[in-house]
């Protein structure tokens, strides 16, 4: 359903989550502009080995769970112009260690129980 409205102006911070990279692929290739993420269990593959060098630019990040994000693969996929999302991010604590690892996006099972934090990160950049 997904893929018959992708050329209609979808909004821009739409992004297609899938642990599938084949179906990821499929709907890149019917719908180039659509944004995808990869989920992983874990950091083990880079951005170009997931799909090989040929639709490695139609991945725009990878998902991953918390407990398996590291410092070094964001690094390196950061490198290669993708995005982190990190999950499973409900206290504090868990938001700061995926902040400090580099997460671009947050998701959360509480995200109003995080609000006033994010809300207190927000003034003190603007405090800086």
């Amino acid at each position: 359903m997904l893929l018959k409205y992708a050329g209609t102006g979808l909004p821009e911070g739409l992004y297609l989550l899938s642990f599938d990279a084949e179906m990821l692929e499929v709907v890149h290739r019917r719908a180039p502009g659509l944004k995808t993420i990869l989920n992983r269990t874990g950091p083990d593959h880079e951005p170009a080995a997931s799909w090989g060098q040929e639709n490695a630019e139609a991945l725009h990040g990878y998902g991953l769970p918390l407990e398996s994000l590291e410092k070094r693969f964001t690094a390196s996929v950061h490198a290669a112009g993708k995005k982190i999302l990190v999950w499973s991010c409900n206290t504090t604590r868990q938001l700061d260690a995926a902040l400090d690892a580099g997460a671009d996006f947050i998701v959360s099972d509480d995200p109003a129980a995080l609000a006033p934090y994010f809300f207190h990160l927000a003034e003190k950049r603007k405090a800086l």
